[in-house]
């Protein structure tokens, strides 16, 4: 927000013991995957552009996770996103686990970065 943070949305993690999520993935196989819904946000004010070219940074950037209240979208990897100059951080679409594999999502939420809520939105 304003240049200053990372934000990140969802993902997809492996199972304990069921190795790489990404060959889950490629074989439509919605087992031993597990997919995500949180929201974090790295801090990015300590960085200058010398620190970024040398590699060189002294600076401790920190994770932090958005809490959010009230509904939230379902876990899924894979999205599109788009920030508005408004403030709104709008995730569209993605994979999310189905039945037997992984199917599309096929909707829209917008997030508002100043406020910490979702909202669904019809994505037709």
């Amino acid at each position: 927000l304003g240049g200053t943070r990372l934000v990140l949305f969802g993902g997809m993690t492996a199972l304990p013991g069921h190795g790489s999520p990404v060959k889950h993935l490629l074989e439509q196989n919605s087992g031993g995957v597990g997919l995500l819904n949180d929201m974090w946000y790295l801090e990015l004010r300590g960085l200058d552009l010398p620190c970024v070219v040398s590699g060189l940074c002294s600076a401790v950037l920190p994770w932090r996770r958005v809490d959010v209240a009230g509904q939230t979208p379902q876990p899924r990897s894979g999205i599109s996103s788009l920030l508005s100059p408004s403030g709104q951080l709008n995730i569209i679409g993605g994979a999310v686990v189905g039945p037997e594999r992984l199917s599309d999502a096929n909707d829209w939420w917008s997030f508002n970065l100043r406020d910490a809520f979702y909202k669904y939105c019809s994505a037709t």
